[in-house]
């Protein structure tokens, strides 16, 4: 089942770094915006999604976080924490966590695929010249319209 639960946001901060971050309602899921926080890049995110699953088939309460970030996957949910180990967990359901990796995933791809509108990912900002329209020939614009 698809929930609409979150809000992909791309920070630009004034020296020009970008820093990719979600929104999440209800406030029981808002613990989920700490993963695009921690897990920045596609292969991290990878990563993490393939712990989690992994820790699912384990059957016990396994950690699978990084840093300061902290996830313990245990019967059916991670309970996620910023602070510590074990103080102020916030339990959501792996189905559910799994299905916001995903969608991730899904942002970070589009976001290196330089397809967000107005964003030039890092990646690209040197290959990049932004210049007025007036700058540029008519018939490239109707190639780039069609």
């Amino acid at each position: 089942m698809k929930r609409n639960f979150k809000n992909f946001q791309i920070l630009v901060l004034r020296d020009g770094s970008q820093h990719l971050q979600s929104l999440v309602t209800p406030v029981e899921y808002t613990a989920l915006s700490w993963i695009i926080s921690t897990f920045r890049t596609h292969s991290e995110l990878v990563w993490f999604r393939s712990e989690v699953l992994g820790a699912v088939n384990k059957g016990e309460r396994t950690y699978v976080g990084q840093n300061y970030f902290y996830c313990y996957v245990h019967n059916g949910n991670c309970e996620l924490s910023i602070t510590s180990h074990d103080e102020n967990m916030h339990i959501i359901s792996t189905e559910i966590v799994l299905e916001y990796i995903d969608e991730c995933l899904l942002f970070v791809k589009e976001f290196n695929e330089g397809v967000v509108p107005g964003i030039i990912p890092r990646s690209e900002k040197n290959n990049w010249v932004i210049v007025p329209k007036d700058y540029v020939k008519e018939e490239y614009w109707n190639k780039v319209n069609n």
